[in-house]
Order: structure tokens, then sequence, then C-alpha cells
């Protein structure tokens, strides 16, 4: 670390380092304090997302079994399990990644808009760039 000493906030930062990237202690110290980290590469929430939507997207909600969405992700039971309980579990939390973009998106797509007319366009146009590209999952969102 630099000459600066280790304060609260940095304690809260290895706290959320190794909750959220599954670091362990000695090694989110050293991310913190700009030293590389070899480590191999972790099963993560993301990439069983990721991956899910892809597969769902490929054979349909209904018909992607469990064993599917973990062979797709490259992850054990174990491990994704650690992250969800189940299909509907993965499912809800695409839900929630996809509206969460939305949500942090309008506010500043928005205040482009002078009126109602360029802010039904902005919305219109918002929506159509977040939600073009992941036409599947919006479709499994809306159907099931």
């Amino acid at each position: 670390m630099d000459s600066r000493s280790f304060n609260d906030l940095d304690a809260l930062r290895v706290i959320w380092f190794i909750k959220n990237e599954r670091l362990l202690f000695t090694d989110a110290i050293c991310y913190l304090a700009g030293v590389p980290v070899r480590r191999t590469l972790k099963p993560s929430t993301d990439r069983i997302l990721e991956s899910a939507e892809a597969t769902f997207a490929k054979h349909g909600y209904a018909e992607v079994s469990l064993r599917q969405l973990m062979a797709a992700a490259g992850v054990s039971t174990t491990a994704f399990y650690a992250r969800f309980d189940s299909k509907e579990a993965v499912m809800a939390a695409l839900v929630t990644r996809l509206f969460g973009d939305l949500y942090a998106a309008a506010p500043a797509m928005l205040d482009r808009a002078r009126d109602l007319e360029t802010g039904i366009e902005v919305g219109v146009d918002l929506l159509c760039d977040l939600f073009g590209p992941r036409q599947a999952l919006v479709r499994m969102i809306l159907s099931e």
C-alpha cells in the first residue's frame, strides 16, 4: 500500500470486494493496493445470467433444465446454488437486471426531453435501444 493509513473506507472496500467479487481477504487487500492478483476464474453471477439468457433465447425458458443452465455457464451444482435457488430465481434476476438497466439509463435520456412529444420519442428510443438486442428475454418476460 502507499504511505496513507488503512482507514474505515478501505475496510469497507475490502468487505465489498470479498462479498461481491468473491475474493479472499488477502486478494482483496492486494487488489485495493494495486498489487496484481493471480486468481483462477471463479464462477460468477454475471456469467450464469449471461449464459442463461442465451440458453433461454435459444431453447425457450420452459425447455431449459437446471443442468443445461449449469452446463452452459460452466459451473458446478454447488456454485450455481450458491448464487440461485432455482431456474425461476435466475429468470427473476434477469428481469431485475434488465429493468435495472432501464432505470439507470432513463434519467439521462429523459433529461433531453423538452416537451411531452420529445419525451415520448426519447423514451421509445431508449426502450428500443435497451430491449432490442435482448428481444428473446423481453419475449420470455411477457410470455412466462
